[in-house]
């Protein structure tokens, strides 16, 4: 054959394979290396290509989203609840030191309570949740009372007198034991007395408070604490007077023991005495007993009668805990306010909440700096005190929904069909946003089968920039695997098409 007409079958050996080439949609590269001379060779690549949501799904899919934009592949969007805590840092009001209910802390603000007394706002929470739906909002107050000294009366005997008993002056005196079931300070005691002298009277009455002994028992020892009042004032006969004396000191007594009230007159005489009302016709004061001494002043069981109660009132100092706070949350600046949660407080501090999600229909534009404003106040029914604030921070709880910041897409495993297949070309189309998003790859190949999930042979990483070229591994069996991330919660990386070449 001339050497014409072997070039021209050579020719058209090629133009044959070029048009079987295309037929089966392969590209054709010339690998210079392999031409010499008139002898030309030439070798195709095959493509697979990945870009309908059944393709990315064939393969194995973590943390991705392949069906919300179906032939795309995103990170997936998760709904998660949230709780935020923020405390004030401003406020006005009447309240002292309203500072420290900024933060839980050894200090707080104060406030005498009223009817009510002066309000404190709170505002400037610092919540910005756009975007996020609110589930819940609650207000915590940390709160006590100093409480406030008042009188109480701990022990009485008062109904039912109908007898004059006996009376006192200076050789003879008349008691009343009692005993408490709590322990207190007694101030005072009134007695209802009256004198049998309208004339003068029966001089200074002394009131002493005594230890006791004995059984039954009676007054011993010198007075714990005494008073006096001014006997010639007494009321001569009905109606008789509630005389109050307050004793010179307040004196500790303790529960379950019994003690002994001591009345005596500076002068006087059995027809110019001081007299203490008492029940003898059926006393029922269990605490103690009637008594009465021997002229000399003595005294001992005998003196004592179990017949009759003398009537009494006695009082010692308490502190009352009756304040209460009141909180009450605006969503509009000030101008409404949701209806005041109360809270009655005591000497400890104690923390409260309340939920306030009810109030409105609470949006994140509701609880910004302008709008979110928190109120207290202080208000008690009875003696006013002083009451205490420390912390009052505002709780919300809230969805967001986000993108989760990592997640992958492998592809099924690829047979060529012919051992040592080569990569030729890795390309992939994206969408990216901003520089807080990126999608890179690895790639991975064997002449052995192998599952798209096992975790051998082992990845090959070859970055995040399309088309790559060099690093491709060799192997009958092919699989890549994209990687999705982003920085930002809001935003995700976009997948669309995944083109390998390979020969």
């Amino acid at each position: 054959m001339k050497r014409g007409g072997a070039f021209t079958l050579v020719l058209a050996l090629v133009l044959l394979s070029l048009t079987w080439a295309l037929a089966l949609g392969m590209a054709v590269y010339t690998d210079g290396a392999q031409n010499a001379g008139n002898a030309f060779q030439a070798w195709a690549t095959a493509t697979w290509g990945q870009t309908t949501q059944s393709d990315f799904d064939a393969g194995v899919l973590n943390q991705v989203d392949s069906s919300s934009s179906p032939g795309d592949v995103k990170l997936a969007f998760t709904s998660s609840s949230n709780v935020a805590t923020n405390s004030p840092s401003s406020s006005a009001g009447g309240w002292s030191n309203a500072s420290n209910a900024y933060s839980d802390g050894g200090g707080y603000a104060y406030i005498t309570s009223g009817t009510p007394s002066a309000n404190e706002t709170y505002g400037t929470y610092g919540f910005s949740l756009a975007g996020k739906t609110i589930s819940q909002v609650r207000a915590r107050w940390d709160a006590l009372t100093a409480g406030a000294t008042i009188t109480q009366e701990y022990e009485y005997y008062d109904t039912g007198d109908d007898n004059g008993g006996s009376g006192a002056w200076a050789s003879f005196k008349l008691c009343q034991t009692f005993s408490s079931s709590v322990p207190f300070t007694i101030i005072s005691v009134k007695l209802l007395l009256y004198k049998t002298q309208s004339s003068t009277g029966p001089g200074t009455v002394t009131c002493g408070i005594y230890a006791t002994t004995g059984s039954p028992a009676y007054p011993t020892g010198s007075a714990l604490t005494s008073g006096t009042t001014d006997g010639n004032t007494l009321p001569t006969g009905s109606p008789y007077e509630w005389r109050e004396i307050d004793f010179s000191s307040s004196y500790s007594l303790s529960a379950n023991t019994t003690y002994a009230i001591v009345v005596q007159a500076s002068g006087g005489n059995s027809g110019n005495a001081v007299w203490w009302r008492c029940d003898a016709s059926s006393p029922a004061y269990s605490g103690g007993m009637y008594g009465r001494s021997l002229s000399s002043g003595a005294w001992g069981t005998g003196q004592m009668d179990i017949t009759k109660d003398n009537m009494f009132r006695i009082y010692g100092n308490a502190t009352e805990y009756n304040d209460q706070i009141r909180v009450d949350v605006s969503w509009d600046g000030g101008t409404s306010w949701s209806s005041k949660a109360t809270e009655t407080l005591t000497s400890s501090e104690t923390t409260y909440w309340f939920d306030f999600t009810t109030a409105t229909s609470w949006t994140a534009d509701k609880l910004s700096d302008t709008n979110l404003k928190v109120r207290g106040d202080a208000y008690t029914q009875g003696t006013a005190e002083e009451v205490r604030l420390d912390w009052l921070p505002v709780e919300v709880t809230y969805t967001e929904e986000q993108y989760v910041f990592s997640g992958t897409v492998a592809s099924q495993v690829l047979d060529t069909a012919k051992s040592g297949a080569r990569w030729y070309e890795l390309q992939w189309d994206e969408t990216q946003q901003a520089a807080s998003t990126d999608i890179t790859f690895e790639v991975r190949a064997s002449n052995t089968p192998f599952l798209k999930d096992a975790a051998a042979p082992s990845w090959t990483s070859v970055g995040g920039t399309s088309p790559v070229s060099t690093g491709l591994p060799s192997g009958q069996y092919m699989q890549w695997r994209a990687t999705l991330t982003t920085s930002d919660s809001s935003k995700t990386p976009t997948l669309h098409e995944v083109r390998v070449y390979y020969y």
